[in-house]
């Protein structure tokens, strides 16, 4: 991976042909707003500093690549993460509670790795989540917190196939999951996952695939 300069605030190499792993210069990327390495060959472990940077980072995508090992811990009180996705891995573990201190999450993708956890009840603290996907890990037991159920209610897309979740599906969860019907027919372009910082256009939608009826869509 090219070492960036320190001031950069956009770095996107995706859908390339990069192998290595992340240089730890990018820990000196204090600037930094987004970084986006999906879609290439890139292995080893995720830098513990890139919970230390998520007081910039608004978006990081590394999808699709073959990190292995957990997901940092450490993100900060005060994170202004708004996209996170590392779907497409071989990470193994849990999902880090301190992504709870990240309050303007819009998207969480953690889709097709090895994570291996109870539901992550500590979502429910995240009520401007719109997009969870959860989908093709060893995720485990009910969803039943009540937390969760009633402080979800800005989800659009949910993706819990393929994990080995039991029991039933809380009825009140469904109850409150207005923001899916909103909309509803409308022939125009959602607009909330959309941010513009000067001339740039950030779309933390794009690109997202989800499961139905079997089938990765």
């Amino acid at each position: 991976i090219p070492t960036p300069p320190p001031s950069l605030q956009w770095y996107g190499v995706s859908n390339n042909n990069l192998i290595g792993e992340i240089p730890s210069s990018v820990c000196n990327l204090t600037s930094l707003m987004g970084l986006d390495l999906s879609k290439n060959n890139l292995d080893g472990t995720i830098p513990e500093c890139i919970g230390n940077l998520s007081s910039s980072l608004l978006e990081i995508d590394l999808g699709n690549n073959n990190f292995h090992g957990q997901i940092p811990e450490n993100f900060a009180k005060g994170c202004m993460l708004k996209s996170f996705r590392i779907n497409d891995n071989k990470l193994e573990g849990s999902l880090p509670r301190s992504l709870a201190n990240c309050n303007d999450l819009n998207l969480l993708n953690a889709g097709n790795n090895n994570l291996n956890d109870t539901f992550p009840n500590w979502l429910g603290n995240l009520d401007q989540l719109h997009v969870l996907i959860l989908r093709s890990n060893g995720f485990y037991g009910q969803v039943d917190s009540f937390d969760v159920i009633v402080s979800l209610t800005h989800l659009r897309i949910i993706d819990l196939s393929h994990n080995n979740f039991s029991g039933y599906l809380p009825t009140l969860f469904f109850e409150h999951l207005h923001a899916i019907r909103e909309g509803y027919g409308k022939k125009i372009e959602p607009e909330y996952m959309k941010d513009k910082f000067g001339q740039v256009i950030v779309n933390y939608g794009s690109d997202l695939s989800f499961t139905e009826k079997g089938l990765e869509t």
